[in-house]
């Protein structure tokens, strides 16, 4: 199975669960190294609690502020069919967007990063893996 499609499920789940005002959520599909540097960088910018890996699957916990879902939907970009890649000026004209508060998840050179990151970095462009709305 390729990766993006399970990026895709996990993000469906989040969404799913986050809805429901679930507490956590076990992920079966896949523990794949993707699906866990997506959760880091989810936890690390305050859009999940935390989680774990177990044998078994992923254990995400869910973090809610005035029992409210701290973000409104997670969005797959790219596709195994269709890929997405923004430059630097490119990003920094769609994080400028009056409309959108979030950040975008990127794959680049240097690694998963957000589109906030990456813009500090300078010249750091990839490929737009998800959107994440607040």
């Amino acid at each position: 199975m390729n990766s993006n499609y399970q990026l895709a499920d996990l993000i469906s789940f989040i969404n799913v669960g986050s809805s429901q005002h679930l507490t956590h959520l076990k992920f079966k599909n896949s523990s794949s190294n993707l699906n866990i540097k997506i959760l880091a960088l989810l936890e690390r910018q305050g859009i999940i609690r935390y989680f774990r890996v177990d044998p078994d699957g992923l254990d995400i916990y869910f973090r809610y502020k005035q029992s409210m879902p701290v973000f409104s939907s997670l969005k797959v970009v790219s596709t195994p069919g269709k890929r997405v890649f923004k430059s630097f000026n490119k990003l920094k004209l769609a994080s400028n967007h009056f409309s959108f508060s979030g950040f975008y998840i990127l794959s680049t050179s240097k690694g998963l990063m957000t589109s906030n990151e990456a813009l500090l970095l300078k010249k750091a462009s990839g490929e737009i893996l998800v959107k994440v709305e607040i």
